[in-house]
């Protein structure tokens, strides 16, 4: 069907209407003349469609018959041309954006990623044009999804999960870093539990396998917590097992930084100047250059289009001041700041036992130190 219509296109056809009584006979005499008629509808009115090349006899005809006929519209290619004939440019742009798009849609226009923070948005793409998935790339010679992930998931450590599809001539991939699970998670694997971290015993509680620490040592990072050798009773024979169990300590976290008291901020002057830079096909071109300013603050605003995008680039002329923070002021943010930097180091089920910060004051700037005791799961397995 829709090459029959793209058909008619090409040649052209006119919809007419005459008077729904005097139709019939007209649709004889052009039947009779060996004119097509297709689309006839009858009511008041009767109308039919002709092909361009057939109208002018239709025409003929409906003069012998003395019978009226109305133009309703005129279609395809020839009447198109016929009407921008003078607009050279539009016709000749309309024909490139059709051919463009034609051309364009087989190929591949962008790949979105979606990362954790660990892995960054170019690594990632980077992997990907390794294997040619890339904004210009030919649809058809892409590797399947299936491939995509898989060579994802072998190129970087700790990804246990990743999912690419090709939507039209978009690419997605989604990519998440997590902690995957110990080589011997398997009951048959033998292993030990050892520290991860420095701290003093709270508890033991060894699933299997042999207690090595009390509640009250001092263990370093390293060390085997729970032994997955197991003495037998006559203390002569052993046999090894996969250890498992539970170790809770008090550990120790400490972080000094240097917050500085005196902070540039930008007073901006009204004068401003934008930059563009078009990305096309992973192909960079860039309209207007900088602004010669002393000094200035930007901002960006990228754009995504079908095909790339367009990021404009606007500085602010500035003029950068001095201000004096209070040292109260640092201190805060101090605190907020080491104690976000720690808990990232934290293991699981940790708890917060006591924390206490020194405060080293200057004339230009604020030593701050935290020192945090926890009661955390320290132990990991590790295969013998």
């Amino acid at each position: 069907m829709f090459f029959i219509k793209f058909f008619y296109f090409l040649k052209g056809y006119v919809i007419i209407e005459t008077d729904g009584r005097s139709g019939p006979r007209l649709l004889s005499r052009c039947t009779d003349s060996g004119i097509r008629v297709y689309n006839v509808q009858t009511g008041k009115t009767m109308t039919f469609t002709v092909s361009g090349a057939d109208f002018i006899n239709v025409a003929k005809q409906s003069r012998k018959e003395k019978i009226k006929i109305r133009i309703v519209k005129k279609c395809g290619l020839k009447y198109v041309l016929h009407r921008y004939r003078k607009r050279t440019f539009f016709a000749a742009g309309a024909v490139f954006a059709v051919i463009f798009f034609a051309v364009s849609t087989q190929f591949l226009w962008s790949v979105e990623v979606d990362s954790d923070k660990d892995i960054s948005e170019a690594e990632v793409k980077q992997k990907l044009e390794e294997i040619g998935v890339k904004p210009g790339a030919l649809i058809a010679r892409l590797p399947k999804p299936a491939e995509i992930k898989e060579y994802l998931m072998t190129s970087f450590e700790n990804v246990p999960w990743a999912w690419a599809y090709i939507n039209g001539v978009r690419a997605k991939v989604v990519i998440h870093e997590g902690t995957l699970p110990p080589d011997i998670a398997d009951e048959d694997e033998n292993c030990d539990i050892v520290a991860r971290c420095d701290g003093f015993v709270v508890s033991v509680s060894a699933k299997k396998g042999a207690a090595a620490v009390v509640p009250g040592n001092a263990v370093n990072a390293g060390d085997v917590l729970i032994s997955g050798y197991v003495v037998s009773g006559d203390g002569e024979r052993g046999y090894e097992v996969h250890a498992d169990g539970e170790v809770l300590a008090l550990t120790h976290r400490e972080k000094t930084a240097v917050y500085p008291l005196v902070q540039e901020r930008p007073s901006f002057t009204g004068k401003s100047r934008s930059t563009l830079d078009i990305n096309i096909f992973s192909r960079e071109f860039s309209l207007f250059s900088p602004p010669d300013y002393g000094s200035s603050v930007k901002t960006e605003e990228t754009y995504t289009l079908p095909f790339g995008s367009v990021t404009v680039t606007k500085y602010h002329e500035a003029e950068m001041t001095e201000v004096q923070l209070s040292p109260e002021f640092v201190i805060d943010f101090a605190k907020r700041d080491l104690t976000a930097q720690i808990a990232e180091e934290l293991g699981a089920y940790s708890r917060l036992r006591s924390e206490d910060y020194v405060v080293e004051e200057s004339s230009d700037s604020v030593t701050v130190t935290a020192k945090m005791d926890f009661i955390e799961s320290i132990g990991t397995a590790v295969p013998r």
